[in-house]
């Protein structure tokens, strides 16, 4: 997160997660200096079965908290639920129960191979939040450059017009948030 604001980030991704109510306080410090110097942070909410609550980072100050839907639009059966939850976007996988989804393809992502930092792959096993904030980083990289909230929106002007601009689902705000990306509308 240093690294990033040091050089100049316009959106930082998280995909990580620290343990339910764990205090990370050297990584809540540098959420600060991020949003002080006008970054958009967002971070995966956990997966189920990994975490039993939204977790750190997304719980940390001004942070996009971001839940997870299979292709079809259906809140993904590993997503979280809570007052972090600000948005959804796709992380792939089975649905929840009730929610009728046809399309469960498996939502790609280069990522490292191994621990070779020049190595990369394209796993399609992948499923969960992790996969879904990166697609809400992306949305917001979109907003920024196009100026559509202004030449140098504020944090909370992202995440606003992403909210503003979110499907609704018919989920409680505490699962779906403002509800599920739309880079187009957005």
């Amino acid at each position: 997160i240093r690294y990033a604001t040091a050089r100049g980030a316009d959106v930082i991704n998280m995909s990580f997660n620290f343990g339910c109510n764990k205090r990370v306080p050297g990584v809540d410090e540098a959420l600060r200096q991020a949003h002080r110097k006008g970054i958009v942070t967002v971070a995966s909410i956990g997966n189920l079965g990994a975490e039993a609550c939204v977790s750190p980072p997304a719980t940390g100050p001004h942070v996009i908290g971001v839940g997870g839907t299979t292709e079809g639009g259906c809140l993904g059966d590993y997503s979280l639920s809570g007052a972090k939850v600000d948005l959804l976007a796709p992380g792939g996988g089975l649905p929840v129960a009730g929610c009728a989804s046809v399309s469960m393809r498996p939502i790609y992502q280069v990522t490292l191979r191994g621990q070779n930092p020049r190595r990369f792959d394209v796993p399609g096993s992948y499923v969960g939040t992790s996969m879904a904030a990166a697609h809400v980083s992306g949305v917001a990289a979109l907003v920024i450059a196009s100026g559509v909230s202004g030449k140098k929106p504020s944090p909370r002007r992202v995440l606003r017009r992403l909210r503003t601009t979110a499907r609704n689902l018919g989920l409680p705000a505490t699962k779906q948030g403002g509800g599920l990306i739309d880079a187009a509308r957005a």
